[in-house]
């Protein structure tokens, strides 16, 4: 994975890795495996836009294992989780605001044929 994102970082291209990761982010500080694959996206100028826990049981107990990382700090995004209760799983989103590009307004050149003489 580090290759890849390494590679992907190098074209200058916006990525988005989103899923049911099965990794849980709220355990970073406490599973070295969750630690590291944190510090992989982290080092490859991924964000984590999910940062409530997605998943929570009848018992109470929740996690964070559904995913949005993106790397682009440039946009202005909004994301989060849906409430709903048919799943355990909450449905997360992202939504990025569209690129503002400037008009760019070409100078028209027009012949003027009129001040030819026939």
């Amino acid at each position: 994975m580090t290759r890849v994102l390494a590679e992907i970082s190098k074209e200058n291209k916006y990525v988005i890795i989103m899923g049911d990761l099965n990794i849980d982010l709220l355990k970073f500080e406490m599973h070295n495996e969750t630690n590291e694959f944190l510090n992989v996206i982290l080092n490859n100028l991924l964000r984590p836009h999910i940062l409530q826990p997605t998943r929570v049981n009848e018992k109470g107990g929740y996690s964070l294992i559904d995913n949005i990382f993106y790397n682009s700090i440039e946009e202005n995004c909004i994301s989060g989780n849906l409430v709903q209760p048919i799943t355990d799983h909450l449905p997360n989103f992202l939504i990025i605001e569209k690129m503002n590009f400037q008009k760019i307004f070409l100078k028209k050149t027009v012949r003027d044929f009129s001040k030819l003489k026939e």
